[in-house]
């Protein structure tokens, strides 16, 4: 969107509407000339080399300030530049001993009832906490969280932080068709405050959490979240570990 009209630009619009039909192709068919990479390649292994000249400081000044999730603002400086790592409460979470990857990074992101039950699986550090269900003030404190936010104004809980605004959350459901899960809206907060980099743990798209009742049914669209995570991953934009 523009700062004066809030419209998206076509192809914008063109990738949300379409999003199950692309192919995310490597970038060396479409290798920009004085373009920043988290994976730069040789110029020369460029089979398609884009001379676009060099980003313009007003595109980079745009991006940090434009008004996504603004609520959450006070937040911007623990994840911009940061490695950040978000731990999902699939049960394949305990399939690996990831505690001291995790605590390595410089922001951790949990959610709601993803008590650590084996730091070496799940690490020990917490300093988001979001939440889609309610949490009593005993199990608040089993987490240590420095933030908390509720993922929407459905959950009440009080001693939350902040709560994330509506609109953020609309524009997600109608790219997925469904409402995004807590862990799809921390990876876009990460995107849109610019994490240097974002390492996924527990997640394996399956929509079964581990401290969930046996007989729970998810409302989100796990294949299709899985799907786009995914092919995230296959342009570098995040790494899933332990998912097949």
């Amino acid at each position: 969107p523009t700062p004066q009209t809030g419209w998206f630009h076509e192809e914008t619009i063109i990738n949300a509407c379409f999003w199950d039909l692309l192919t995310f192709l490597p970038i060396k068919f479409n290798y920009c000339f004085h373009r920043e990479y988290r994976n730069p390649i040789d110029y020369n292994d460029a089979v398609i080399l884009h001379i676009c000249g060099k980003d313009k400081s007003y595109m980079y000044e745009y991006i940090r300030r434009r008004e996504r999730f603004p609520e959450l603002e006070p937040m911007r400086k623990d994840i911009e530049g940061k490695r950040v790592a978000i731990v999902g409460n699939s049960p394949c979470i305990f399939d690996g001993k990831y505690g001291k990857d995790i605590d390595n990074h410089d922001f951790v992101i949990r959610f709601n009832k993803g008590f650590i039950t084996k730091e070496e699986c799940q690490g020990s550090r917490t300093d988001l906490l979001m939440l889609a269900c309610p949490l009593s003030l005993a199990e608040k404190d089993l987490f240590h969280p420095k933030y908390i936010v509720n993922r929407s104004g459905s959950y009440k809980n009080d001693f939350a932080d902040f709560t994330i605004n509506n609109y953020d959350r609309a524009m997600m459901k109608i790219s997925l068709g469904s409402q995004p899960s807590t862990g799809f809206m921390a990876i876009n907060i990460c995107f849109a405050f610019g994490a240097k980099e974002i390492d996924l743990y527990g997640f394996d798209g399956s929509g079964i959490s581990y401290p969930n009742d046996k007989y729970y049914k998810t409302l989100h669209n796990m294949s299709k979240e899985m799907e786009i995570l995914k092919g995230w991953q296959n342009v570098g934009m995040i790494k899933i570990s332990g998912a097949d």
